[in-house]
């Protein structure tokens, strides 16, 4: 009968066949409010949710993007701010390859904005199976500190280009997605817009209240099985939103 919270730390002290299982466990115990705020006496200011039409006007070209077909252009095709590119990539500094500055195949959108600036618009004006070397300003609020602020040289060979065929955003693309017409459209993103902006207001605001009253109140001390467990979760989604960008905790902790 007692109030336990997170999962338990297991020691195995005996496990041999024909023998009990014995084993230590030893839980986080739920820590007990000493002083609760005057939790009628807390309030505050809710605020104002509007849909713009610029937020449909995102939603509508994120669904446009969605859609567009991308066709193989030919070799003697100039990439345009309208293309994809397909290509291989060295990144080098002081002529030395830095650390998963290696890409093959990757693919990069013209009309969208590359984390390098200056990136995209070196592409311009190249062809399939061109070549290209280029220096560039890596960006000053980039993770790797040696790199930050630094020109860098770029090594490139454009393997594939894609024309990007992007539908008009009419009726009829308002058709191919199941809807009446584009206003029928329109109305549905900007009332589900307008759901999300209403859901995050409430959600705001009763995380405000609860910081609100626990800033008001005392607790007992928090143990720490349970605040090393947060850790370790904490640790765990870093490292696989890093993997899934490419790069590696040591990198990132540099």
């Amino acid at each position: 009968k007692i109030e336990t919270i997170g999962s338990p730390k297991i020691d195995i002290d005996k496990l041999a066949p024909g023998n009990d299982l014995v084993f230590t466990a030893e839980v986080a115990l739920l820590p007990h409010v000493t002083r609760l705020a005057d939790y009628n006496s807390v309030s505050m200011e809710a605020k104002e949710t509007i849909a713009t039409d610029e937020d449909v006007d995102l939603a509508l070209k994120d669904i446009q993007r969605m859609r567009t077909k991308e066709m193989r252009a030919p070799k003697d095709h100039a990439v345009t701010r309208n293309d994809k590119v397909v290509l291989d990539m060295q990144i080098k500094k002081n002529g030395v390859a830095i650390e998963g500055g290696q890409g093959a195949n990757h693919g990069v959108y013209l009309n969208e904005t590359y984390y390098i600036p200056g990136f995209v618009e070196e592409l311009v004006g190249t062809k399939e199976g061109e070549e290209k070397t280029f220096t560039l300003d890596f960006p000053k609020e980039h993770y790797q500190k040696h790199l930050s602020g630094q020109k860098v040289d770029f090594e490139v060979k454009v393997k594939e280009v894609y024309e990007l065929d992007h539908p008009a955003l009419d009726d009829a693309f308002a058709v191919s997605v199941g809807k009446k017409d584009l206003s029928e459209l329109k109305k549905i993103i900007k009332d589900n817009i307008q759901d999300e902006k209403d859901f995050d207001e409430k959600y705001r605001q009763e995380k405000e209240m609860l910081e609100r009253l626990a800033a008001q109140s005392t607790f007992d001390d928090i143990p720490d099985l349970l605040v090393n467990e947060e850790i370790n979760k904490m640790l765990h989604e870093l490292e696989s939103n890093l993997s899934r960008q490419g790069l590696h905790l040591d990198d990132y902790l540099k």
